[in-house]
């Protein structure tokens, strides 16, 4: 059994993305032979003790938690006092931290990564992406292990960055089966709460402040939405995720906010959409719902890293954005007969 240390630049619990939920998953298996030192932000709650050996809570908030000094000082004295066998580091931008601890203490440095961040970057638009390479560059030739989380990103990690494949190792994201499954009472309650009993829901949902997910919501709110209403007013748009827009005049659309059990969203819904544009890593959302036996319908960014011929009959691939709006109203169509 180690002694892991494990630092996080987010908070994973409770689990409001797919990114939270990945770690603390993996927390959950990784607990089973080992001890943990969850290393969080100041505003983590605590974590269920089942998951974890001790938790503490350092960082701030912001761009704060990578570079404050007192922060780092005491995950050093951390380290000291918990004979450390193995540092774990959740994404790249405290990996340089991590592998700094890791050679003080004479122990191994593994990256957990969700994203291939200069990408990501880059296809958002944003001028440092080629800054972030180059950190990209010389953390992962420092790092002694990379988990990578689907084969599209171990390719990457391969093409772009050169990393040696004995330094790769493959850390799926792991589904909860007892969570995320079809629940017909759940579906019922929601439904009646928001008053979707006879009607068809599309549901989409993520963080709504994040770039991605943002503009995949200005496509539904001023494309599809009004495209779909024209055809089909039984069809309702279902937006669940924390920071929604204000003032969404549409007939057909329903905002939330953030819920606790997003499950039982997914399962009040009749179809998944993902018409993202940009981004990176898995799209945790799509593989929830499939586990929840709905329908996808994705773009090709959307449904990256997952392996689609395993879905073959709940993922629908389309990659035109234009053809978004027929592909909902045929799919209920075809449902319907």
């Amino acid at each position: 059994m180690k002694n892991i240390l494990y630092i996080s630049p987010f908070s994973i619990y409770p689990s409001y993305n797919g990114g939270s939920r990945y770690i603390y998953n993996y927390l959950q298996e990784l607990s089973k032979k080992n001890k943990i030192i969850f290393i969080g932000l100041k505003e983590q709650k605590k974590i269920p003790s089942n998951t974890l050996l001790k938790q503490y809570n350092v960082f701030q908030t912001g761009i704060k938690k990578y570079i404050n000094p007192l922060a780092y000082w005491r995950i050093v004295k951390i380290a000291q006092k918990e004979k450390l066998d193995e540092i774990v580091v959740a994404m790249p931008y405290q990996l340089l931290f991590g592998i700094f601890l890791a050679r003080i203490f004479n122990v191994q440095c593994v990256l957990h990564e969700q994203n291939i961040e200069f990408l990501r970057f880059r296809r958002l638009g944003k001028w440092w992406w080629p800054v972030m390479y180059a950190y990209e560059q010389i953390s992962y030739l420092l790092v002694d292990k990379i988990l990578y989380i689907s084969d599209t990103d171990k390719d990457k990690l391969l093409t772009y960055f050169h990393v040696p494949i004995e330094k790769l190792e493959y850390s799926p994201y792991i589904v909860d089966p007892h969570i995320f499954k079809p629940n017909q009472t759940a579906r019922e309650t929601v439904r009646k709460e928001l008053h979707l009993d006879h009607k068809q829901v599309v549901l989409f949902f993520g963080p709504l402040d994040y770039q991605p997910n943002s503009e995949a919501l200005d496509i539904i709110i001023n494309k599809i939405a009004p495209q779909v209403y024209q055809k089909n007013t039984k069809i309702k748009f279902l937006i669940v995720g924390k920071n929604p827009p204000e003032n969404i005049n549409a007939k057909n659309i329903i905002c939330t906010g953030v819920v606790e059990k997003i499950e039982d969203y997914i399962n009040a819904s009749d179809l998944v959409i993902v018409p993202l544009l940009s981004g990176g890593g898995v799209r945790t959302k799509i593989l929830e719902s499939l586990f929840c036996e709905k329908l996808v319908i994705s773009t090709s960014i959307g449904a990256e890293g997952i392996p689609i011929k395993d879905y073959a009959n709940k993922l629908i691939i389309n990659k035109n954005i234009e053809d978004f709006s027929q592909q909902i109203i045929d799919t209920f169509h075809h449902h319907e007969n």
